[in-house]
């Protein structure tokens, strides 16, 4: 388990909900200091039920979008990284399973048989190189970025400000594989209904990137 950050700095970690978030770290910032106060789901570290490989266990936990990692407060007061070995983890009546994609989030399931998942994470999505007099270039490329990996201190291009974004992925995960919730996933994994699909979509239009159709979409399949 990976120590994050020190007692010292816990008060910048209230975070806000993240959905559709953007936040921009400016050239020669640190990212990880920079975003400290915006990586988590919730406004605060909430109680949660851990449920491990051979135990369960509770904690003070969080979701942090920057890493796509659970942290935790230990007996310390730090936060620390919990350990890939957790199955599951429980927010109340919010589940959070680590999967080969990440923690997801159960939106809706049918038990057994195939659930509606939600991957959020903060994604690099615009970009300004810094020009000669120190302004920031809005003409620079993507193609330009410096891959950032948190966990292994590697900060910004001095001479980039980049943008990042919340974005919400949302996959169906039915008979063992994990399909993005989308017209093609939806059709591979509820096969057997394809017709009542086909006619359900034309007579109820869905958008794929609203979660609120996306439900109603499952319990129709679920449903079938």
């Amino acid at each position: 388990m990976k120590k994050l950050i020190s007692p010292l700095i816990l008060f910048l970690l209230l975070g806000v909900q993240l959905s559709g978030q953007k936040v921009t770290v400016k050239a020669g910032d640190d990212l990880d200091f920079a975003m400290s106060s915006s990586r988590y789901l919730f406004p605060q570290f909430e109680d949660a039920r851990v449920f491990l490989k051979n135990e369960a266990t509770t904690a003070k936990m969080n979701y942090n979008a920057l890493t796509g990692q659970m942290d935790f407060i230990n007996d310390d007061g730090e936060i620390v990284t919990l350990s890939s070995n957790a199955q599951l983890i429980l927010f109340g009546k919010r589940a959070f399973k680590n999967t080969p994609k990440g923690y997801v989030e159960v939106i809706s399931d049918n038990p057994g048989l195939s659930e509606l998942l939600l991957h959020k994470r903060y994604k690099a999505t615009g970009n300004k190189r810094t020009s000669a007099y120190g302004m920031p270039d809005e003409t620079s490329s993507l193609g330009s970025f410096y891959s950032v990996h948190v966990n292994q201190g590697i900060s910004l291009n001095l001479n980039e400000e980049v943008t990042y974004t919340v974005t919400d992925t949302y996959y169906i995960f039915a008979a063992g594989k994990y399909l993005l919730a989308n017209k093609a996933g939806f059709t591979k994994a509820f096969g057997k209904q394809r017709p009542g699909l086909d006619k359900y979509l034309k007579e109820e239009p869905v958008n794929f990137s609203k979660q609120e159709d996306l439900i109603r979409l499952y319990t129709f399949c679920i449903q079938e």
